[in-house]
C-alpha cells in the first residue's frame, strides 16, 4: 500500500481538531471494516504526534516510513508476535497480544521519549489482547502517562471491554468512496486499464485490502491473455498490443516477470502435445522466449517491447488459419 492516506479525510480532519484541542484525547479506538486502513491512519497518525507536518502534509514521508516500519523510538507498536522458534517454522503469528508484551511497553512508557515531546502507542489490533493483556492495558488508559498517545485499532469494538471503550474517543473510517479508490488504485497498479479499475472497485466496496486480493485476478487475466494469444495467433495485434500496454510501466516489474513464466510455461505445455514439425515450430518458441527473458534481465529492452515480442512467439503456435 501507497503511504499517502486516501479517502479518510473526514476522520484526520476530526483527529486532528481533537489533538489541537484544549481537552484533547489521550486514547483513540479506531474502529472500521477489517482492512479499510484503519493501521495506516494510525501511523500517520502517530508520525504527526511525535513530529507535526508543514501545513497541508498529514506526515513527513521519511518519518512516516521509520513508524512503518518500527523505526521510531517513541512510536510502540503491539501486534501478535511471530514466534521464530516454532516447531514448524511456519510465519503463524500467535493467536493474542499476551500480557508479557503489554508489560514489556508499559515500562517504556516510565521514561521520557527519546527523540519527540510525546510518545504514542499503537496497538494492532486491540481485538487480540488476552483477557489479562487487556486489563493490564486499562490501568494506563484510567492514569495515562501525560506525554503518551494510545491508538487502539479495533475491527469489532462491540466484543471489548465497556470500560477500555469508554476511556477512548471513537473515531470510525468508513469506507473509501469511488473516487478515493480510482486515485488509491491508480497509484498502487498504474498500468491497470478502466475497465479493470472499475470491476476491482465495484467488488472490493471501498476497502483497500479486498482491492489488494483482486489484484491477483488482474495477473490472472494477463495468464489467459498470453493463452489466448496462443490459441488464436492474433491475427490484428490487438492481444498482444493490450499486453505490452498493460506490462509497460516499471512499477509492474513482479507482474512483468510474472509474465514471462507464464509465457515459457504456455510455450512448453504446448510442446508436449506435439510432435514432428509442430514439435520442432513448438520448442523454437519456447527458444525465443528464453531469449527473449535474457533481454529482459539485462534491461536492454523496455517491458512494453518485450511482452509485445512475448506475445509474437506464442501467436507462432496458433494453428493456421483456414
Amino acid at each position: 500500500m501507497t503511504g499517502r492516506l486516501y479517502g479518510h479525510d473526514e476522520a484526520w480532519a476530526s483527529f486532528v481538531a481533537a489533538a489541537h484541542s484544549p481537552r484533547a484525547p489521550h486514547a483513540w479506538l479506531l474502529v472500521g471494516t477489517q482492512g479499510v486502513g484503519k493501521a495506516l491512519f494510525a501511523q500517520h497518525a502517530a508520525a504527526w504526534q511525535v513530529a507535526p507536518p508543514t501545513p497541508g502534509m498529514t506526515a513527513d514521508p521519511l518519518l512516516l516510513s521509520r513508524v512503518a516500519a518500527g523505526h521510531h523510538p517513541d512510536v510502540l507498536t503491539l501486534r501478535r508476535e511471530v514466534h521464530e522458534t516454532r516447531r514448524d517454522k511456519s510465519d503463524e503469528p500467535a493467536r493474542n497480544i499476551t500480557i508479557a508484551q503489554v508489560r514489556a511497553v508499559l515500562a517504556k512508557l516510565r521514561t521520557r521519549p527519546t527523540e519527540a515531546e510525546r510518545r504514542v502507542v499503537i496497538i494492532d489490533s486491540i481485538d487480540d489482547c488476552e483477557a489479562s493483556a487487556a486489563n493490564a492495558l486499562l490501568k494506563s488508559l484510567e492514569e495515562p502517562p501525560e506525554t503518551t498517545i494510545f491508538l487502539l485499532i479495533s475491527h469489532a469494538p462491540g466484543r471489548l471491554l465497556p470500560t477500555i471503550r469508554s476511556r477512548c474517543r471513537t473515531l470510525r473510517l468508513a469506507p473509501l468512496d469511488a473516487v478515493s479508490m480510482t486515485e488509491w488504485i491508480g497509484a498502487v497498479q498504474p498500468a491497470l486499464d478502466r475497465a479493470a479499475v472499475a470491476a476491482i472497485i465495484d467488488k472490493a466496496a471501498g476497502i483497500p485490502a479486498r482491492a489488494v486480493a483482486l489484484f491477483d485476478g488482474v495477473r490472472d487475466d494477463v495468464a489467459a491473455l498470453l493463452r489466448q494469444i496462443a490459441q488464436t495467433g492474433d491475427p490484428t495485434n490487438v492481444q498482444r498490443s493490450d499486453l505490452a500496454r498493460r506490462l509497460a510501466l516499471v512499477g509492474e516489474r513482479a507482474r512483468f516477470r510474472d509474465m514471462l513464466d507464464t509465457a515459457e510455461h504456455v510455450a512448453a505445455t504446448h510442446a508436449r502435445t506435439q510432435n514432428g514439425a509442430a514439435l520442432a515450430q513448438a520448442l523454437a518458441v519456447r527458444d525465443r522466449i528464453q531469449e527473449l527473458r535474457r533481454y529482459a534481465v539485462s534491461g536492454s529492452e523496455d517491458q512494453a517491447t518485450v511482452s509485445f515480442a512475448i506475445g509474437s512467439a506464442l501467436a507462432q503456435l496458433a494453428p493456421p488459419r483456414p
